[in-house]
């Protein structure tokens, strides 16, 4: 075989098995936006695990998902699992009606948002940027089809290299 043919081979091979591993295992995203500051920047790269391949999503699990209409991906934070009821009051998470301590990065507004129930398929996702952040406050909650893949760790720049995963 010859270099050339055997060098096209092998890039052939390294696309294909990059392809499969985006499409089937992880996802590698870029940060645009400042709706989850301080807990990710505008213009880092984040390395995030296909939702088949994480397991069970579990509340403060920062995932990429998308909402109804839109095909670009958003970075959010789970905050209400299926069945729970979701409010704000005065910019303090409640569910099913009592507090719950939220022991991450957090910019929290003063605005309070009504009681919402979610169905058995339902999460409510928001920004860690709670004033700077388009969510479920204004998109709904979202059905876990919805979720694309939970994010593990920031992977660029290197100096900010770092676990994001709970």
């Amino acid at each position: 075989m010859s270099p050339l043919i055997r060098a096209l081979a092998e890039l052939a091979l390294a696309v294909g098995a990059a392809l499969l591993l985006r499409r089937y295992v992880c996802v590698l995203a870029y940060v645009k936006g400042s709706s989850m500051r301080d807990t990710l920047r505008s213009g880092e790269w984040m390395f995030a695990v296909r939702r088949g391949l994480h397991g069970e999503l579990r509340r403060f699990d920062v995932v990429l998902c998308r909402f109804p209409g839109r095909r670009e991906l958003f970075v959010k934070r789970i905050v209400g699992l299926p069945g729970e009821r979701v409010s704000l009051e005065e910019g303090a998470l409640r569910i099913d009606g009592a507090p719950v301590e939220e022991d991450f990065p957090l910019r929290r507004g003063r605005r309070s948002m009504a009681e919402c129930t979610l169905g058995p398929d339902s999460y409510f996702v928001l920004g860690d940027n709670r004033p700077a952040s388009r969510d479920s406050r204004a998109v709904g909650p979202i059905a876990e089809g919805q979720i694309v893949a939970v994010v593990r760790c920031v992977v660029f720049p290197p100096s900010r290299i770092r676990r994001i995963y709970k």
